[in-house]
């Protein structure tokens, strides 16, 4: 690729740019466009605000190796006239490491005096009332309800129904930046129709996994291991749920 003559890099006119994950060698192969004013055509190269670097002069068309070493950044390549450009290499060296991800653990216990007064000043009219339209929010957990759902001063919240996730519907919902395990205490909400009300969980876009049938008004402590990403637990059916739980691996 040939320039036409000296480069603005302000403007990004005839530049080559890139972006260097690390410091590294960059090489560029490069000529003059003929053997005239051979002392001031040159290969440039600047990363970010550093100091601009120069390399050899450029005396005829035969290709040249010039060859830098650059810090990490956002790298512009270009001539100081017109020059020709053949091939441009950067290389570099991976650092390797072990990243420790910060610890997360997170309980969510609905019969604690937190979660009451949150549920009392939040929405109280769904205190043991099936009532539409309302939410809740602490410590980084939000349940939403769209239609029927209800809460009780014995320590749970009772989906109305099954939960529709895509309209974050009778939803528990929090977001975890690790792999981990989530646990749920959940009950049937009667001794009615117990094969199919279990408590489900899904992670971001991830397939859907459910606990076990929950038979009873008896608390169930269900178990998952789950991905880092966005978190929703919901009932296949009206449930309880008594405390959530999350522990990072």
């Amino acid at each position: 690729i040939q320039t036409g003559g000296a480069s603005k890099v302000a403007d990004n006119d005839r530049v080559f740019s890139f972006t260097a994950p690390a410091p590294g060698t960059l090489k560029v192969w490069a000529s003059n466009t003929k053997s005239e004013d051979p002392s001031s055509r040159m290969v440039a190269v600047k990363v970010g605000d550093g100091d601009e670097q120069k390399g050899v002069a450029l005396t005829s068309t035969t290709q040249v190796e010039c060859e830098f070493d650059i810090a990490a950044g956002d790298v512009k390549i270009y001539g100081t006239s017109g020059i020709r450009i053949y091939k441009i290499q950067f290389n570099y060296q991976e650092t390797t490491g072990t990243v420790t991800p910060p610890k997360e653990d997170h309980v969510w216990d609905f019969s604690s005096t937190e979660w009451q007064s949150a549920l009392g000043s939040q929405a109280s009219a769904a205190n043991n009332s099936d009532q539409t339209n309302w939410s809740v929010t602490l410590d980084d957990l939000t349940f939403n309800t769209v239609q029927k759902s209800k809460w009780n001063e014995a320590g749970y919240i009772q989906t109305g129904g099954a939960s529709k996730v895509a309209d974050n519907d009778r939803v528990f919902s929090f977001s975890v930046g690790v792999a981990g395990t989530l646990t749920v205490w959940a009950s049937n909400t009667k001794s009615e129709d117990p094969s199919s009300r279990m408590v489900a969980v899904k992670v971001g876009d991830g397939d859907e996994q459910k606990g076990v049938a929950l038979t009873s008004t008896t608390q169930v402590e269900c178990e998952f291991d789950i991905e880092a990403g966005d978190v929703k637990v919901y009932g296949t059916s009206g449930i309880r749920i008594y405390k959530i739980e999350f522990h990072s691996n």
